[in-house]
């Protein structure tokens, strides 16, 4: 990856006040992986709902949510987009420390749970981890879709079943299915 480039972190949170200091702590930083130099984007959503429309027109290398939110909990986000096939390196943070919600969160592929308040410095730490992981599905979603383009005369539907198979061989690491995230739009999808 070129130097400079970009990557994106969602942060979802209904406290404003919360929302706007996660967005300060974090934005601009410059983040090294692998040994290439990246700045970090920060965009925020207020709520699972915005973050569900935010997915399905731009691209996240990783997502830090809230647990406990209106319209749609933190839990009821992961769940949606992992009932989309997104498996994005996502970050649970949240004021209350309940074992079970920790549990669930993991068996919905979070990548970390944390409790409020958090050190700003471990939250920094948890969320290079995580976008480190969002680079590296990034570089094999392009490599998959390298290896697709090959395929021209192929039927689209063909080219998804492709799609699936290279995914399933590059990109599950034996410990922990990764995938790359960005909900389609089903109006654009429906045309």
């Amino acid at each position: 990856m070129a130097e400079n480039e970009t990557v994106n972190l969602l942060v979802v949170e209904d406290e404003p006040d919360l929302r706007e200091v996660l967005g300060e702590q974090l934005q601009g930083a410059d983040v090294e992986i692998a040994g290439a130099n990246f700045k970090l984007v920060v965009t925020l959503a207020e709520n699972g709902r915005d973050a569900i429309r935010l997915f399905q027109t731009r691209h996240f290398d990783a997502l830090l949510t809230d647990l406990t939110m209106p319209e749609m909990s933190g839990l009821e986000l992961l769940a949606a987009l992992r009932g989309e096939g997104c498996h994005i390196p996502s970050i649970v943070l949240t004021g209350f420390g309940d074992k079970s919600k920790a549990a669930e969160a993991l068996r919905l592929g979070c990548f970390a749970f944390l409790i409020k308040p958090c050190q700003t410095s471990h939250l920094k730490k948890i969320v290079r981890a995580a976008l480190e992981r969002g680079v590296a599905q990034r570089s094999l979603h392009r490599k998959v879709e390298d290896r697709i383009n090959v395929f021209n005369s192929v039927s689209d539907i063909r080219k998804r079943q492709l799609r699936t198979v290279f995914r399933s061989i590059l990109i599950d690491d034996g410990s922990h299915r990764t995938d790359v995230c960005q909900i389609p739009d089903r109006k654009k999808s429906a045309s």
